[in-house]
């Protein structure tokens, strides 16, 4: 076949959307590209009716470059010319999915004649421009993502990958199920807020949860923290001044809460007026072991009055003197 044929190509695209109308329809995609052309000879005569080998080729260029997609159709799917008119779906012999339709492209076309193996003219020039309509691909795709990779949040989906909201996330439900969960299967935190770049609240691997400031309940006196049967094991304060801790036990009376030296916490009636037993053991002892203070044997005085002083205010209690020789400014 010699290259005095030329083709004239007719280009429409098939779909399934309506331009000029954004509305969502749960349809099948079809991705290929109807191309109707004709082929005559120099004399515009239209060729000889038969099955015809053709390549096409998709560019990102007008002239030169690689071809960024080919679509060879020859034997079973050689193209059937009528009266030198043929019409081919571009993609139905080699799959368009994997063009970027986001770009100006180019379409080189190849005639091979009837006969086989094809004798090809080679590459008609010039190319020919696709249009705006076949760019409707695109709305296939966000970002050169598929549809497979896109969730419908109105249908349950998986999402596989880091996700990045940059603007209010709400989640609503009235679902007797869990609303949220997040499962970390590494050992990375669970769950971290950011004021701005500082975490504020943080749920490690492993369930502890850290605070950058207050826990407050929604309304006063209304919540628990802990309850009857979900007891706190230890309550640790910052080292320091402790300000105050109080709790109410209605005006019929209260309560003051007592240490040891242990740091054990007890707590005992205000009108309860017996307080705590404070041991002081002389130098030479011999149960110094069972003492909270051990004199040194020259100014005794000073861990008496020491154990003393540790008494709780306005409860007081007892300083039991253990068996031994206590020295008091100088004296036995």
């Amino acid at each position: 076949m010699s290259k005095s044929i030329r083709t004239t190509i007719y280009i429409c695209i098939i779909t399934g959307l309506t331009l000029g109308s954004f509305v969502v329809v749960h349809a099948a995609f079809n991705p290929q590209i109807n191309y109707q052309g004709k082929l005559t000879d120099t004399n515009d005569v239209a060729v000889p009716d038969g099955n015809y080998n053709m390549e096409f080729k998709l560019y990102a260029t007008s002239s030169g470059g690689t071809a960024l997609w080919t679509e060879t159709c020859t034997s079973t799917n050689a193209i059937t010319v009528t009266n030198g008119l043929f019409s081919h779906l571009l993609g139905s012999c080699n799959p368009l999915t994997g063009v970027n339709f986001n770009q100006p492209l180019w379409l080189g076309v190849n005639i091979g004649g009837t006969s086989s193996p094809p004798t090809w003219d080679g590459e008609m020039s010039p190319r020919k421009k696709l249009g705006a309509v076949p760019a409707a691909f695109v709305a296939e795709k966000i970002g050169e993502y598929g549809t497979s990779s896109i969730a419908i949040l109105s249908e349950s989906e998986t999402i596989t990958g880091a996700w990045t909201f940059n603007n209010i996330l709400s989640i609503t439900t009235s679902t007797s199920q869990t609303a949220l969960t997040v499962q970390q299967d590494g050992s990375g935190n669970i769950v971290e807020f950011k004021d701005g770049s500082t975490a504020v609240f943080t749920i490690t691997d492993g369930g502890d949860v850290t605070i950058a400031g207050n826990v407050l309940p929604a309304t006063t006196t209304t919540y628990d923290l802990g309850s009857a049967t979900a007891k706190w094991a230890n309550l640790y304060a910052a080292t320091g001044t402790f300000d105050y801790f109080k709790i109410p036990t209605g005006a019929a009376s209260g309560y003051v809460l007592t240490s040891d030296a242990q740091g054990v916490g007890t707590w005992r009636q205000l009108t309860d007026k017996k307080g705590p037993t404070i041991i002081v053991a002389a130098s030479d002892s011999t149960s110094t072991s069972r003492a909270d203070y051990v004199c040194d044997g020259t100014d005794d005085q000073v861990e008496i009055n020491n154990a003393i002083n540790s008494l709780p205010p306005g409860i007081g209690g007892t300083v039991l003197l253990l068996e031994g020789t206590y020295y008091i400014s100088s004296t036995t």
